[in-house]
């Protein structure tokens, strides 16, 4: 069995992306500690985009001079 380069795993796998590219390359991280990094990142994300509503009621809008 012959191992895949870089370049050919990258243009083969069809899950991939710029920035999980970016992280296995600048950091050696595997797929799974990705997975979870990515899983916990897009939580937070979501949640925050939740409270955001709420916390703009109570501000209301931005006025600029």
């Amino acid at each position: 069995m012959t191992s895949l380069t870089d370049v050919e795993e990258f243009i083969l796998t069809p899950h991939s992306s710029w920035v999980t590219r970016f992280f296995k390359a600048k950091f050696e991280l595997e797929d799974g500690v990705l997975g979870t990094l990515f899983f916990v990142t897009s939580i937070i994300a979501a949640c925050s985009m939740l409270v955001a509503s709420s916390i703009s009621k109570r501000i209301g809008n931005v006025k600029v001079s």
